[in-house]
């Protein structure tokens, strides 16, 4: 690979901007054929790791390049390009979160959530003094994240387990109410599955805002949106208004039948609606039961008990072909 002998044969050369952009590059290219399949195995490559970790720890990384080499590492390991287990790997992270405490107070909104994002993806929890020094810089920078930027915060957060500290959570909380507005499908389902994961019970402003995003965005819903909102509203025991309900039965109705929509994501979405005691109107109910029958061949024993216990509880008659997969597929498992 071009990029590789390059970095091999540069590499004495490289100043700090040279590394941070020679890891964006690989992480751009860790998806295309030519992309080597464990590049950390590279000499070149590991060589790289290397200068990033002095760079790390002699403070030449600033807050961008720390970001953005946190990011690549995180994009290639999501192509499984590079295992986060790798010893070279794991060392860089750790060189990488410390050099995280002293620069955070300078970070952007941007390098703020990147570097969250980026150690959730690779399923790192950084230490107890990273973790302070980056709910410092949410606090600060919250006022200026946009929509995705808030989304992805929160999904991090929730991801790793991470309880942030009153005020970080405050800080994020008024940033949903201003950003809710201009939050896609996505965003609203992440921001929802976030607070849900972490116990949130979100202020009367937060919840409204939310929900309104809920009815502008349901329409345009994927299946894996809807199942996580609804999923989301019984996790926080909340039983959203109804013309949020209306909005999201009707997105069950057109997502249901979609060959796209996996078990878990049925098995979520009527798990929601019987936690919340809410029986869908006889068309959506239907389609439901059709999605049973489509997906049964491939649930999780966890997903049929779900569906199994959601069934009288919805009001549904369980008809004789849903009714037959699921027990069937409960007794084999």
């Amino acid at each position: 690979m071009r990029l590789l002998r390059l970095v091999a044969d540069e590499l004495d050369k490289f100043n700090d901007v040279n590394v941070a952009t020679a890891f964006s590059k690989f992480g751009k290219l860790s998806r295309s054929r030519s992309f080597p399949r464990n590049i950390a195995a590279d000499d070149g490559f590991r060589g790289l790791l290397e200068l990033a970790r002095e760079m790390s720890a002699d403070g030449r990384f600033k807050s961008r390049e720390l970001a953005n080499v946190t990011h690549s590492l995180a994009k290639m390991s999501v192509a499984a390009r590079l295992s986060a287990d790798d010893a070279g790997v794991q060392d860089t992270l750790a060189a990488l979160e410390q050099g995280v405490i002293p620069v955070a107070s300078d970070m952007e909104p941007q390098d703020v959530v990147t570097t969250a994002w980026s150690f959730a993806t690779l399923g790192r929890m950084p230490g107890a003094e990273a973790r302070a020094a980056l709910e410092a810089a949410v606090v600060r920078v919250a006022p200026s994240m946009n929509a995705q930027d808030t989304a992805n915060q929160s999904w991090a957060l929730a991801t790793l387990g991470w309880e942030p500290g009153a005020e970080a959570r405050a800080a994020l909380e008024d940033t949903v109410v201003r950003v809710a507005p201009d939050m896609n499908a996505q965003a609203t389902a992440n921001q929802l599955w976030a607070s849900a994961k972490l116990g949130w019970e979100l202020g009367a402003e937060a919840l409204a805002a939310l929900e309104i995003a809920v009815v502008r965005l349901a329409p345009r819903m994927i299946p894996q949106n809807v199942s996580n909102t609804v999923w989301s509203f019984a996790t926080l025991g909340l039983t959203p208004g109804a013309e949020t309900r209306a909005a999201l039965e009707a997105a069950v109705l057109r997502v249901a039948p979609d060959p796209g929509m996996k078990s878990q994501e049925v098995s979520n979405v009527m798990w929601g609606l019987a936690t919340l005691v809410w029986e869908p109107g006889a068309v959506a109910g239907a389609a439901l039961e059709a999605a049973v029958v489509r997906v049964s061949p491939r649930m999780e024993p966890q997903h049929v008990a779900s569906i199994l216990w959601s069934y009288p509880t919805l009001g549904l008659t369980q008809g004789a072909e849903a009714g037959a997969y699921a027990r069937s597929h409960f007794r084999s498992t």
